[in-house]
């Protein structure tokens, strides 16, 4: 068995994470999703989560279900990765020496009918859920840790949300630095 995942610690993590989200895709529910984490100095594999406890849920229930084809970077190049076979809502990444980059990129897909879950996009609206489709790395409290989120919305759309900072270029938004919780 791997190495046991780090317990979240009280600490910062080194970096903010990039995390640009294309919300376009309203026809067939899909959002495709690009995240980049910097590495810490000197760390030889990554270990990111797919949050399983959500806000206001009295159970994990984490969405493992609605990410679909993952892959991972490391400095541009593709890199090699697994689930961690205890901890499914884990991917783990080794790192070579001198890595400074982790890219993640996914899809989430929306359940197009109730019998699948809840709905959160469709051709007329969509609720972007940031702790649905983004991962966060393992050994930080998510209040210490550092996210630049930006999404691009369909042509024309009304962007409304509690994050502070908005910056509009045409349907791409991008608000201000905020912590993952």
């Amino acid at each position: 068995l791997p190495a046991a995942i780090p317990d979240a610690r009280d600490v910062p993590f080194p970096g903010t994470i990039g995390l640009n989200i294309d919300a376009t895709d309203n026809q067939r529910g899909v959002f495709r999703v690009v995240e980049t984490v910097p590495v810490p100095a000197g760390q030889r594999e990554m270990i990111l989560l797919l949050p399983e406890w959500h806000p206001g849920k009295h159970d994990a229930r984490g969405a493992m279900n609605l990410i679909a084809d993952v892959k991972f970077e490391v400095d541009g190049q593709p890199a090699e990765w697994q689930r961690d076979p205890i901890d499914t809502f884990a991917f783990r990444i080794p790192l070579p020496a001198g890595a400074r980059t982790v890219t993640a990129r996914f899809v989430y897909t929306s359940p197009l009918q109730t019998s699948e879950g809840r709905i959160v996009m469709t051709p007329d609206m969509l609720n972007l859920q940031w702790e649905a489709m983004s991962l966060y790395p393992a050994g930080h409290y998510v209040r210490q840790i550092r996210f630049d989120p930006t999404a691009t919305f369909p042509s024309g759309w009304t962007v409304y949300t509690a994050l502070d900072g908005k910056q509009a270029d045409g349907d791409t938004v991008r608000w201000a630095t905020v912590d993952y919780e």
